[in-house]
């Protein structure tokens, strides 16, 4: 399976909501700019190579339906995945990404066996990570400890 990232993140806002640009890299290699101009349309590729945009629309082809779930009086739904749902998937992987990782700067982030399946993504120590802090976590929650992130983060 290729392996995509966003580089070059830039937000801005547009006349119907916030967009955004960026490069959109697949395995090491530049496949395409990505432009979103917060006008309410779907973004826009400039292609580093038209094999490039071919290989990323076959991987996309290869994805599940995407699942809508319930929300704001709409029923669930889903429809094939596009390419349009497949940046905006990466775009939200990036920003939450971004999120924790700032936040891991301040506070000792966390994740337990027992919250999967619900929507927490992780829990926090309002203290800065450290052995001490770490120490407390471990203790106070033992085997439903699942994971420190700010040691995963720190491996990567």
């Amino acid at each position: 399976m290729p392996r995509f990232e966003l580089k070059k993140y830039h937000k801005n806002m547009g006349h119907e909501g916030e967009g955004f640009n960026c490069e959109l890299w697949m395995d090491g290699a530049l496949a395409a700019h990505v432009i979103d101009e917060g006008g309410g349309g779907p973004p826009l590729y400039q292609w580093a190579s038209r094999e490039m945009a071919q290989k990323v629309l076959d991987h996309v082809k290869t994805l599940p339906e995407k699942v809508y779930p319930a929300a704001h009086g709409m029923e669930a739904f889903s429809r094939p995945a596009d390419q349009e749902s497949f940046i905006w998937d990466l775009v939200a992987a990036h920003l939450e990404d971004k999120r924790t990782r700032r936040a891991a700067k301040t506070k000792l982030l966390f994740k337990l066996k027992s919250d999967a399946g619900t929507d927490v993504a992780y829990r926090t120590l309002k203290a800065p990570y450290g052995e001490q802090a770490a120490e407390f976590v471990r203790k106070k929650y033992g085997d439903d400890l699942l994971e420190i992130i700010n040691e995963t983060l720190a491996k990567e």
